[in-house]
């Protein structure tokens, strides 16, 4: 903050005396806000087997430690076997998985640096010549380090809110927090036990309210028929039974989807941009839930047939005011009809 509030102040410097007043308390800043970044010692050569987790060390261990314990196994060098074996486990799933029927989202939030840069840059550049900066230099405005550490103090912020109000919502008794109990990596990665698949727009509502409350900027830009813009937030839900392999899970969240995805193993995904997300919610309605139903139960004849029934002109109250309001936001008829599949319960 102290370098973004120096940046903004150089229109009152003098021109002549700019840069040494520059150089002097950019060196008072370093001096008061060291910098740095810190790796462990890595080894200059290993031979394989490679830790599957970190992928920069050799493999010394097999997890788990019970051979006859379900799930996949990993092969997993030292320091990735030492947080296996001091990672809290999941005692609530654990729970829920004596319930066969239950099922589950594991919620996702991330982060993607390089895309929050491209973000920000044109933003920052508008606030500049906002408070005077002539247009020639705020085109050459970047997007530096104390700006981008201001973001992730609210990204932070943001999650933990996100968190407390799936708990609220939920129950404390339907949440495990993956990453532990507090922290980025609690709260950027969730389980929640549903009563219902049709639970699901709840989830993309309280994540709605987090983006209004401290990003209302990424949603107005992206609801404005941007196509393009790098939103750098990414929301990922993936539901399954309680017994389903979290590995699998991971591999879709982790696949580049955009800024929203819903999947539901055995029924289908939903990819969508961010400023979609007001729509998605309105046709998880009840009041939209017959119409979703019936496109459905058409396709499941002939998707080709529910395209015509959809674009029928007796039912055009029913879906073009839905299709018309998400086709300019990049979704699609059949993005309606992959979500319409997804909230069947």
């Amino acid at each position: 903050m102290a370098r973004l509030k120096l940046e903004l102040a150089q229109p009152e410097i003098p021109e002549v005396r700019r840069p040494q007043v520059l150089a002097r308390r950019l060196d008072q800043i370093d001096a008061q806000y060291p910098r740095g970044v810190l790796f462990g010692s890595l080894a200059e050569r290993f031979s394989p087997p490679i830790c599957d987790l970190c992928q920069m060390e050799q493999a010394i261990a097999s997890w788990p430690d019970d051979l006859q314990g379900p799930g996949p196994r990993e092969n997993l060098g030292p320091r990735c076997y030492a947080l296996r074996q001091n990672a809290s486990r999941l005692l609530k799933l654990d729970r829920w998985t004596e319930a066969p029927t239950n099922r589950v989202a594991w919620v996702y939030v991330g982060l993607d640096l390089d895309r929050l840069v491209a973000f920000l840059r044109p933003l920052y550049q508008k606030y500049a010549q906002d408070v005077g900066w002539p247009q020639e230099e705020a085109a050459q405005i970047e997007a530096r380090p104390p700006l981008l550490l201001e973001f992730q103090k609210d990204y932070r912020r943001f999650l933990a809110d996100f968190a407390a109000s799936v708990e609220e919502h939920f129950g404390s008794e339907n949440l495990e927090h993956v990453g532990g109990e507090t922290g980025e990596a609690a709260n950027s990665l969730l389980c929640v036990r549903l009563e219902a698949i049709t639970q699901l727009p709840s989830l993309l509502s309280l994540y709605l309210e987090g983006i209004k409350r401290y990003f209302p900027a990424m949603l107005q830009e992206s609801s404005a028929l941007n196509v393009t813009l790098n939103v750098p937030l990414r929301l990922a839900i993936s539901v399954s039974g309680v017994k389903f392999p979290f590995s699998e899970h991971w591999r879709i969240i982790q696949e580049e989807h955009g800024d929203i995805l819903v999947n539901v193993v055995g029924k289908g995904q939903m990819r969508a941009p961010l400023g979609s997300l007001p729509i998605l919610i309105e046709t998880g309605k009840p009041s939209h839930r017959s119409a979703l139903h019936n496109l459905v139960e058409v396709a499941r004849v002939s998707e080709a047939l529910a395209r015509v029934y959809v674009e029928d002109r007796e039912r055009y109250q029913e879906y073009q005011p839905l299709l018309d309001r998400m086709r300019p936001l990049g979704m699609t008829y059949a993005s309606l009809l992959s979500y319409a599949k997804i909230l069947e319960d």
